[in-house]
């Protein structure tokens, strides 16, 4: 049998207040300034634009979370970045 991979408390939270979703403009997204933003606030999703992740870079990870991201094909800039919680079903299309 399966462990349900929610804490209970994580469960209830969202069965009674729903999920939490933050978004920001980053301008540049870095590993230490994504920590700094999840210690404000424990965001379930979190999406973050203007992350300017180098073609070459590989994306900041937080553990606990799936990242889908998107670079801009052409510049240095632009960018975006979702953080969304492990125990959360996301459909893609």
């Amino acid at each position: 049998r399966r462990k349900p991979s929610v804490k209970p408390k994580t469960a209830q939270r969202w069965l009674t207040q729903g999920i939490t979703v933050g978004s920001m403009n980053v301008r540049g997204l870095s590993h230490l300034k994504l920590l700094l933003i999840m210690d404000q606030a424990n965001f379930d999703v979190l999406c973050l634009q203007e992350t300017w992740i180098a073609d070459s870079a590989d994306p900041p990870q937080l553990k606990g979370y799936k990242l889908y991201e998107q670079r801009r094909p052409t510049g240095a800039r632009g960018g975006l970045a979702t953080y969304v919680r492990n125990a959360l079903h996301v459909e893609t299309t």
